[in-house]
Parts: structure tokens; C-alpha cells; sequence
């Protein structure tokens, strides 16, 4: 019977979530659009990091093989060291895929930035030796744009010490702004997204920020909104990019402020009440912000501008969440506000509050922070909201993004979801189907304790259930996935999976499928899996 596999270069799924600028640098990262790149990071610096899902531009072109691209996105302040959570180094990425040139370009940005350690001149900077600093510079001006291991340059430590005296010489020394130009200028975005001046900001150091004003800095919303400069925030608002900054908080300021006048003026000016400003909870939504603070006709305006009641902040809850008194919970339940979202309900094992919400609105109630509510219901075994949810109309998932390896931690209720039509192999946004998931290795059994080596039997035993399971409801044994254009067994080969292999292999799966390069054998190979290998091999594959 011939193998059925997906074509390995379908489109990656677009989440509902994920922000259109970030999509769209990304998406030219991958097709290696540099034009596109090089007028999207030029127009908001901070793009050059943007992220979804753990995944970067570099990453996307580094793994497509964009060398063009790649030295675009390095010219314009990509790091070379950026590692996304739980995989592999950017320059593994290349050489797994026989990208060596690629490999060699990123090993030789790491090397002329320093970026293993930190440099004499940083380590100067940081101990505030005037002198020091004064020799290393004359001896050779161009260290100054070098970033440290965090990607912080000397002049983000010197404003973090709030060394004046530092920041005049830096300045003096390295005097341009033109980030696309020199990489490493006084605006030069790095970690987290921050300029130096973005740092002197959130330590409340005005003095430094006017210090790098006049020296060069650009003058941002978020700092016109600090400073309660009106003329400059009326100029700045004519222009939708300057709201758009990822690494400033406008609104968040505002409302700190307790500036009634200043939000107004934002939202007059376009600003979109639920401006997502920064990563870092709690600085999330300006309501919430305004609720957690108590600032109660901030909130109106706010929620008569659009401000979503519910909007999940990262983890820090919803704005309901901080809401203080009754006085500013009544105003949230107003304009829309739920006490709790779905997923606590099931966390509070409230069957009453989940189905009272399931019968106003099953859409919403398919929604959580963790992509979909039938991934708390089925990890915690709620059979009982699992069938409530179900008979309210809440439709299973048909993309999952994040937490879905929860969704088939319990055989019997993964069986009722497939059973009421689940895809058997849902993909999240990059292809990756069930039984890639189930493929890999739950990093918690890697441990050698006596502990993790008992759960590792009962993990065995729930991962060849599972995959039995999948295969009955008609799973594709050997999906292709996007990211590493591979079939489950290649995941598994990958991890050195023995176990899984084994189990795969008995039920069909063939060696050799994927890509060339990322076959199961290429990963065994790769991985120095020799009793992977040497199973492979006897199955039929070769080299």
C-alpha cells in the first residue's frame, strides 16, 4: 500500500492570536522576502525579535535556508545565540539540514560580538571605570555596539547604572542613531526589545532619558506620554507606527499617571484600547493595569472605548481578576466582564458557573488561556464537564497552538473527543500532529530518580495506548510536520525514542519517511542513536 504523506510545503497555519505584524515578519523571514524584512524592522526596530510560539524570523530563515536573509536579519540586531525554549541552537537548525554556510555565519557573529561573555569593556562599564573604559575605546572605538551574552551593550549597562558621566562618554565616542546602519547605535533594540532609553524609562531615571534624548535617542510615544509632552504626542499619533512600538507602553504610562486627559488623548489619536504592552505580566492591557490600580473612570473610558473585560494578561488573570471592590467589579460585569473565565471554573470543579457560561455563549466558552477548554476538562478528568460542554454545543478544537499535549493525557476522554469528530491528526500551526506529540519524550521522565523511572514505565504504557488509539480513529502514521519535515517515528529517532520506535515501527510506520535529511535513520544517524539505527536498518532502512 502506498504511504500517504502530506506535501511538505503547505502553508503554516496563521492562529487567530498571533499579532499581524509579527506574522507578517516572520512569514517573510521564511520566504526569505528581505526587502520586506529590511522595511518592516526599519519602521519598528523591535520586530527583528518578534515571536511566536517561541519561533523568531532568524529561526524561520536559518531552518529555510535564507543566507541572503539570514545576514539581513543579523545586520539588523537578530542574536545569533537566540535558542527557542526546548530546541536546538540556531546553528544545529542549519547543519541538521545541511545549511553549513549558514552555520558558518552565525558561529562568526557570535565570535565578533564576544556574545559568550561579557567583554572587558562591559565588565569596565559595569564597575564604572571611567578610565578604563577611556583606554579600551581609544585603542578601538568599535566595541562599543558589542552585546553580552542577555545582548545588552555598554551603553544599556551604563544607563542601567545610572552612571551619567559613563553614558557622556559612550555617547560622545558613538554619536549615530541610525540602528539599520551600525547595529549597535544609541537606540540599538536588544534585550527583551529595549533601547538603553527604554530602560532609563522604566526605572524612572527622566534625568537619563532627557541625557539620551539630547544625545541622539529617538523620541518615542511612550516617552512623550511620560513626559506630558501634548505637542508631541498629537505629532507622534499622525503616524499609526509610533503606536505600534512593541517595546513601548503608552497606555500602561497613562494610566500609571492616573491621566485621565492622557488616555483620552491616546484613544482620540487611534490608540486601540487593548494595546498589548509588553511581555512581562503585569504591564498587559491598560485596563488592566487601571483596575489593578484602582482607577475607576480611567476603567470607563476605557470600556466605552472598546477595552476587552476579559482580555487575558500572560498569567496574571483578566482584569476581573483585579478588580478591588464591588463598585469596580460592577463596572466590568457592565460592560461585559465574566468573574472567571471557563478554564478556572473547571480548576474550581464548578460544574454550575461552567454551564451557566456554556449556555450564554459555547464559542467564547471553547476559548482559554491555554488554547481550549477541553485541554483543562480532559488533563484534570472532568468527564462530567467534558459531556456538559459537549451538550451545549462547545465544538471540539480544530487547530490547536498551545497546551495540547494535554488534550491525550487520559485515553477514555481523548476517545470521546475523537468519537465527537476531533481531527485525528489536529495540527497545531506548524503541522505537528498527535503522534509527533506522542512521539517525543516528556523531559520530566529524563530524571534518573527511582521516581521518573516508574513513571517512565507508565508513560510507555499511556504513549502506546494512545498511539493505538489515534491509529484506530484513522491518524496518519506518517504525517509530515513543517518545522522538522518529519514523521512521528523521525521525532522519535530524533529523541532517541527506543521505546516508540519499536512501537511505530510494529504498526506500520516506514523508516524512511520525511525528508532526506530528516528521515528516522538520518535522525539516528545524526543523534548517535546506534541501537535506533541498528532497529531502523532491520526494518529496511538505509542510507
Amino acid at each position: 500500500m502506498p504511504i500517504k504523506k502530506r506535501p511538505s510545503r503547505l502553508n503554516i497555519i496563521k492562529p487567530d492570536e498571533v499579532k499581524p505584524a509579527t506574522w507578517e515578519v516572520l512569514m517573510a523571514a521564511r520566504s526569505g522576502h528581505r526587502k520586506k524584512i529590511t522595511e518592516l524592522i526599519h519602521n519598528n526596530p523591535s520586530l527583528v525579535k518578534a515571536e511566536y510560539w517561541y519561533t523568531q524570523p532568524i529561526h524561520f530563515a536559518v531552518r529555510e535556508g535564507k543566507l541572503s536573509t539570514v545576514k539581513t536579519l543579523l545586520d539588523l540586531g537578530a542574536d545569533s545565540t537566540w535558542i527557542r525554549y526546548g530546541h536546538e541552537d540556531l546553528t544545529v537548525v542549519a547543519r541538521d539540514r545541511g545549511h553549513e554556510n549558514i552555520a558558518k555565519i552565525l558561529e562568526k557573529d557570535r565570535a565578533s560580538h564576544n556574545v559568550n561573555q561579557k567583554t572587558a569593556i562591559h565588565q569596565a562599564v559595569i564597575a564604572g571605570d571611567i578610565d578604563k573604559v577611556s583606554q579600551i575605546l581609544t585603542n578601538d572605538p568599535k566595541q562599543i555596539p558589542l552585546g553580552d551574552q542577555e545582548g545588552w551593550t555598554p551603553l544599556h549597562h551604563a544607563v542601567s547604572k545610572k552612571n551619567y558621566e559613563m553614558v557622556n562618554l559612550l555617547c560622545e565616542l558613538k554619536p549615530d542613531v541610525d540602528l539599520v546602519q551600525t547595529g549597535g547605535s544609541i537606540d540599538w533594540y536588544r534585550k527583551r526589545g529595549l533601547r538603553p532609553i527604554d530602560i532609563a524609562l522604566n526605572n524612572e531615571d527622566r534625568v537619563m532619558v532627557g541625557v539620551l534624548l539630547a544625545k541622539g535617542a529617538r523620541y518615542t510615544l511612550d516617552l512623550a506620554v511620560a513626559a506630558n509632552d501634548k505637542s508631541q504626542i498629537q505629532k507622534l499619533l499622525k503616524d499609526p507606527v509610533n503606536i505600534e512600538q512593541t517595546g513601548g507602553r503608552p497606555m500602561a504610562i497613562a494610566v500609571e499617571a492616573g491621566s485621565e486627559e492622557l488616555i483620552s488623548t491616546l484613544l482620540a489619536g487611534g490608540t486601540d484600547p487593548n494595546l498589548d504592552e509588553g511581555r512581562d505580566a503585569p504591564k498587559g492591557s491598560a485596563l488592566y493595569k487601571a483596575v489593578r490600580l484602582g482607577h475607576y473612570n480611567i476603567a470607563k473610558i476605557l470600556l466605552e472605548a472598546g477595552a476587552d473585560p476579559n482580555q487575558y494578561i500572560e498569567s496574571s488573570g483578566t482584569p476581573m481578576h483585579q478588580a478591588k471592590d464591588d463598585k469596580m467589579k460592577g463596572l466590568l460585569y457592565r460592560f461585559g466582564g465574566n468573574p472567571k473565565n471557563a478554564a478556572d471554573f473547571v480548576l474550581d470543579d464548578n460544574i454550575d458557573a461552567l454551564a451557566t457560561l456554556a449556555r450564554q455563549n459555547p464559542n467564547e466558552v471553547g476559548k482559554s488561556g491555554c488554547g481550549t477548554i477541553f485541554t483543562f476538562v480532559v488533563n484534570f478528568n472532568k468527564p462530567d464537564m467534558l459531556e456538559l460542554l459537549l451538550a451545549q454545543g462547545v465544538r471540539v478544537p480544530q487547530v490547536v497552538t498551545g497546551c495540547r499535549t494535554y488534550l491525550w493525557r487520559n485515553p477514555s476522554l481523548t476517545r470521546r473527543l475523537l468519537e465527537t469528530d476531533m481531527d485525528p491528526n489536529l495540527p497545531n500551526w506548524q503541522w505537528v500532529t498527535p503522534l509527533h506529540n506522542i512521539a517525543q519524550v516528556n523531559p520530566m521522565f529524563r530524571r534518573n530518580s527511582e521516581h521518573a523511572k516508574e513513571a517512565r514505565k507508565n508513560e510507555r504504557a499511556l504513549r502506546e495506548t494512545l498511539v493505538d488509539l489515534f491509529l484506530e480513529f484513522g491518524a496518519n502514521i506518517d504525517a509530515l510536520d513543517e518545522e522538522y519535515r518529519s514523521t512521528p517515528l523521525g521525532w522519535a529517532a530524533r529523541e532517541g525514542q527506543e521505546d516508540m520506535v519499536d512501537i511505530l515501527l510494529n504498526r506500520g510506520a516506514d523508516p524512511m519517511g520525511g525528508e532526506s535529511w530528516a528521515t528516522p535513520f538520518a535522525w539516528a544517524q545524526r543523534r548517535g542513536h546506534t541501537k535506533i539505527e541498528k532497529r531502523l536498518k532491520k526494518a529496511g532502512a538505509s542510507n
